[in-house]
């Protein structure tokens, strides 16, 4: 399974060629698709750079615009920063029609409802995200599963949850690691110690080259007693940038 890393460079490669043939359509494209794949890698502050001048590119289709304004939300939203206006983006994301940005959109705004303590709102769009991506392209619902999970069990919405896994079909490697990560936080939510399986998937995401879900499998093997995976976790989202409280508050089950 090739991982982000390998993504990036070919779409940096073809940015660069779009760039000098004048493409302003497939290199605006290229750039954006970065920002995910920069997420996933961990270069967060590096995501932040390059996408401040895509957000105040005027010539780029408001699709585009609205995942550039997803990733950094993102970003600033796991390092307990300010936010912004998130349901002003949802409702952006909405406006598009298109599920790519819709469901990115959506888990982000139930993270964002999680974190300023409204449960009933985070349990309205975690539920909203399951409906909206079930049965449609898996590659969208997958990639923000165990962040919508995490949400889901953290505001006893356990149901959502079990839907969620139990109704995905992962269609490549990818979409099963990620899916194989929101059933292991389900698994944990409801009693379930495995340290088996958070060692495989931190050795999946390490291999995968996912930096915060890495951490994340580190800091739930953490919680079966293994103090040096607990490190290897903390460790790990502190070079992300992301505060101790934070990580308390994103990473301790419920």
């Amino acid at each position: 399974m090739q991982g982000p890393a390998v993504a990036l460079a070919r779409l940096d490669e073809g940015s660069a060629l779009a760039d000098r043939r004048g493409a302003f359509s497939q290199g605006s494209w290229s750039k954006v698709s970065a920002l995910e794949l920069l997420y996933e890698l961990g270069r967060w502050d590096e995501l932040l750079a390059r996408a401040e001048p895509l957000a105040h590119e005027t010539r780029m289709d408001e699709a585009l615009l609205v995942a550039v304004d997803i990733w950094t939300a993102a970003v600033r939203v796991r390092r307990g920063e300010s936010m912004g206006d998130i349901e002003g983006l949802l409702a952006r994301a909405r406006g598009m029609g298109e599920l790519q940005v819709l469901a990115p959109a959506l888990a982000l705004a139930a993270q964002a409802a999680a974190r300023r303590g409204d449960v009933t709102r985070a349990a309205e769009l975690v539920r909203e995200f399951e409906s909206a991506t079930a049965g449609r392209a898996v590659m969208y619902r997958s990639e923000s599963a165990p962040a919508v999970v995490r949400v889901a069990v953290s505001v006893g919405a356990n149901d959502v949850a079990r839907e969620l896994v139990e109704r995905s079909e992962p269609a490549t490697m990818r979409d099963e690691l990620f899916i194989d990560t929101a059933a292991a936080v389900l698994r944990e939510a409801e009693g379930v110690s495995d340290a088996a399986a958070w060692t495989s998937l931190e050795e999946r995401w390490h291999d995968y080259g996912d930096v915060f879900e890495r951490a994340e499998a580190a800091l739930a093997l953490g919680r079966t007693g293994d103090q040096a995976a607990a490190s290897r976790g903390h460790a790990a989202l502190e070079g992300l940038g992301i505060p101790a409280e934070e990580r308390d508050g994103t990473t301790t089950p419920p």
